[in-house]
């Protein structure tokens, strides 16, 4: 069996260094795969993270914005 490729938005943020932390260094059937906040802006490295994702927890968020 593959291991199921999870993608997580918002991993730098406290729950998702924690989900990612637990995938990394409890579970072998699992691989993270990595992510940048910048890619939100760049379409086609948005649009490969969901192709290549099995599964996206999704906890990327505005924490304190400027306005």
């Amino acid at each position: 069996m593959n291991n199921i490729r999870i993608g997580i938005t918002g991993q730098s943020g406290f729950i998702g260094n924690h989900i990612s932390n637990n995938i990394r260094f409890l579970n072998s059937k699992y691989s993270l795969l990595d992510f940048e906040d910048s890619w939100f802006e760049n379409t086609e490295m948005l649009d490969s993270f969901v192709e290549e994702s099995d599964v996206i927890i999704h906890l990327a968020g505005i924490n304190r914005h400027d306005s």
